[in-house]
């Protein structure tokens, strides 16, 4: 396999991709390309655009002489399996398979809206889009604490994962919305992100530059 480059900006979905590669200590296998892709070099995005990534987002992998990813998700899959570290025991793969694409898919969507909302369109916001959006995560928010109620360390038992880096980029954003008032009165999504930032690469990662 060819020389691996990926492409991130600090805060960006890349980030989940970071904590991975600094959880598994092979960040010395990839070139880190830094790329804003909201306020970007023009010239530099072009050239993004044309030769790699097609929409302009981050992240994206690119595998010299092979091939390149464009989805986090999928990277996140991938590196797993190629490193073949941080993956769940058997018994929980069925967990590690459906947290890793909920976040991506499920959470990602609401916390984006949430962002947009408060971010981008303020002082005046959607208030059906916020009342909808706020039912759903409510949802999501009481199927984690459902999920991490058995007592379980982390994501996929006591084996720390794959999907616990997802999942704990995602919690950190919302964490870091509106000061926290997503998380407020979930005790058990609380603390186990507190367990989360205990690992060095946690903090390493979601503010890497």
């Amino acid at each position: 396999m060819g020389k691996m480059t990926l492409y991130h900006w600090d805060g960006y979905r890349s980030a989940k991709i970071i904590f991975m590669l600094m959880e598994m200590g092979v960040m010395d296998d990839f070139d880190i390309i830094r790329l804003n892709s909201l306020d970007p070099d023009k010239q530099a995005m072009e050239e993004y655009k044309k030769n790699v990534h097609p929409h302009g987002t981050i992240p994206a992998l690119v595998i010299e002489g092979e091939t390149i990813m464009l989805e986090s998700t999928s990277i996140c899959l991938f590196l797993a399996d190629k490193y073949g570290k941080l993956l769940p025991d058997s018994k929980y793969k069925h967990d590690y398979y459906d947290w890793i694409i909920y976040c991506s898919l499920t959470l990602d969507s609401i916390l984006d809206t949430f962002w947009h909302q408060w971010k981008v369109t303020p002082p005046k916001y959607d208030e059906a889009t916020m009342k909808n959006t706020t039912k759903r995560w409510d949802v999501c928010i009481n199927h984690l604490t459902k999920t991490l109620s058995d007592g379980r360390e982390y994501i996929c038992g006591s084996s720390f994962t794959a999907a616990d880096c997802t999942l704990g980029y995602y919690l950190d954003w919302a964490e870091n919305l509106k000061d926290g008032i997503l998380l407020k009165g979930h005790p058990k999504v609380t603390e186990y992100l507190d367990r989360l930032k205990k690992r060095p690469a946690f903090k390493e990662s979601m503010t890497y530059k």
